[in-house]
């Protein structure tokens, strides 16, 4: 337990530092706005019209992610809107890892890059910042570029209980709590550096936060199911 608070604090430290310094800030605010493009949101109006709201469609979860997708839009549809997602963290972490080469942040300073994309995604500056998406796929991108391992680990838990399930909030709320405790334990056996880790806890709380709502549901018995066919 000891060792947990000192890691916590260190994690903290950093990153209060990294958030003070000023030449970090307009790469946060760009991973935002990359993390903020609504592709869930704009699919939904070229498939049923310029009218149509993803998140408004009263058969859905009120979110614009891949899993409300495929319920609402078909699964080819939510298919693309999960790459398109991954896409977000990918290209965000591309160019934080070119920033870093070049010596204008530094890996802390990636930390918060991911975390701005995923908050955009949850949050779209776009959509008025309303809630709109749970981060899962964009958290998959960040985590591909950063720990691949985590990252394989979170999403065959994440398919394997979906699979089994036939419900995308316990596949995802599982998934990333592997994915967590696989990086703990990689971090322990000195696999992976601290700031991966801090990502991903980081990502964790955000994705659980965002999947309140689900949980409720699943507490009452009303979690909504997905087509896994």
């Amino acid at each position: 337990m000891e060792k947990m608070n000192e890691l916590i604090v260190e994690i903290l430290y950093n990153l209060s530092n990294e958030l003070a310094r000023p030449t970090n800030w307009p790469w946060i605010i760009i991973s935002y706005v990359i993390g903020s493009i609504p592709f869930g949101f704009l699919k939904g109006k070229i498939i049923k019209g310029p009218d149509y709201d993803i998140r408004k469609d009263r058969e859905g979860s009120g979110s614009m992610g891949s899993a409300n997708g495929n319920r609402l839009l078909g699964k080819r549809a939510g298919t693309q809107i999960k790459m398109a997602d991954i896409s977000k963290g990918i290209v965000v972490i591309l160019i934080a890892y070119i920033l870093i080469y070049f010596n204008f942040i530094n890996r802390w300073g990636l930390v918060l890059v991911g975390s701005a994309c995923v908050l955009g995604h949850c949050f779209p500056i776009f959509l008025w910042l309303a809630f709109s998406g749970k981060g899962a796929s964009t958290t998959m991108g960040v985590l591909i570029m950063t720990n691949p391992i985590s990252a394989i680990a979170g999403y065959a838990t994440r398919e394997v209980v979906i699979k089994a399930t036939k419900k995308s909030s316990y596949g995802t709320i599982l998934g990333v709590i592997v994915a967590l405790a696989t990086s703990i334990a990689l971090y322990a056996t000195n696999y992976l550096r601290i700031e991966y880790l801090a990502i991903l806890g980081i990502l964790t709380m955000i994705i659980i936060l965002t999947h309140i709502p689900n949980m409720i549901r699943i507490i009452k018995g009303k979690e909504n199911k997905i087509d896994t066919t």
